[in-house]
């Protein structure tokens, strides 16, 4: 097995290279590599983007959206997050089998003193409490087992970020998730970086296996920067490529209750309807015909709703009230 030291803090190059390991016949040997993230919320493969990310949150903040390669729920990763990725020959048919990738974490963590198990089907926890998630992407020609650790996560930002119908930035969700939860650093000895756990897990992953780094190439990188730019870094594969979806959007405004109901259908609105007890200026009939067919984000909306005329049309409901109704 081979370990590749990266320094990529953009989750798209992160994901291109996994893309890059798995697909590339040409990449014969088994790999590790780990990396810390921006704050980001990755995606599963199969998962409707729009439902599980709060978009006002993650716009306002500037946090990642990155799709993976794997199934899967929504995680969000921040610099105090350690992930690390395994990419290994499928030989003989491998199934999906968490116990085999997770079992050197657990072996790490023993040594610390700090005692974990697998939970479930993919989950890593201490008692009740989770710090781990872990996902497979099997193809004919690799395995890919990515995990998350959980070191030194800001709990309140993962919160807000992810989950836009129950995770508000309110006390009680924060501290509903902190129940459930676990930071690894909070039961590590004094003075133990993130640093420091990475360093003891090279070392446990490799206790059984020669040891040896493979330093990308200038083709390899190329690679990865060719493949963030087609696929990984694409708002159409972060968010539209996937299921189409409807949904209501409900909320209290200065100007009265507003009820949105819409259909999303690769990654365009194509229905619109806008319900409530708030008072016209005029016939609103325009606007929903007006935004069938825009991009469901928020550059788009707003250029739609400029050029369809809607200031003034809702008393006193402007277009940043319309865009937050649509993404809060």
């Amino acid at each position: 097995m081979k370990y590749i030291k990266t320094n990529w803090a953009v989750p798209y190059y992160n994901m291109a290279l996994e893309d890059y390991l798995t697909g590339d016949e040409a990449m014969g040997e088994d790999y590790l590599f780990f990396y810390i993230n921006d704050p980001s919320v990755i995606i599963g493969s199969h998962q409707n983007t729009y439902a599980q990310v709060n978009e006002k949150f993650i716009r306002e903040r500037g946090i990642y959206v990155a799709r993976r390669l794997s199934g899967g729920g929504a995680v969000y990763h921040d610099r105090g997050n350690l992930n690390f990725s395994f990419v290994v020959n499928n030989e003989g048919g491998q199934k999906i089998d968490f116990a085999r990738y997770t079992s050197p974490v657990l072996a790490t963590l023993k040594d610390f003193g700090v005692k974990a198990s697998l939970s479930g089907r993919n989950d890593l926890c201490i008692g009740e409490r989770k710090f781990s998630g872990n996902a497979q992407y099997i193809n004919k020609r690799k395995v890919l087992h990515h995990g998350t650790l959980m070191f030194d996560v800001n709990i309140e930002d993962m919160v807000s970020a992810l989950n836009v119908s129950e995770m508000k930035i309110i006390s009680k969700a924060v501290e509903s998730v902190r129940s459930r939860v676990i930071n690894l650093k909070s039961l590590m000895p004094e003075g133990v970086t993130i640093e420091d756990f990475k360093n003891a897990l090279i070392e446990k992953f490799f206790s059984n296996s020669d040891f040896g780094e493979y330093t990308l190439s200038g083709e390899d990188i190329s690679q990865v920067e060719r493949r963030v730019a087609e696929k990984f870094s694409r708002r159409e594969y972060n968010y539209g490529e996937k299921p189409n979806f409807s949904a209501e959007k409900t909320r209290k405004y200065p100007a009265g209750i507003f009820e949105a109901f819409f259909d999303v259908s690769k990654g365009k609105l194509t229905a619109f309807s806008l319900k409530g007890d708030f008072f016209t200026n005029r016939d609103i009939d325009f606007i929903e015909q007006g935004l069938i067919g825009v991009g469901f984000d928020e550059a788009s909306l707003r250029q739609a709703l400029e050029k369809i005329g809607f200031e003034g049309a809702i008393a006193g409901f402007g277009t940043d009230d319309f865009v937050d109704l649509l993404f809060c």
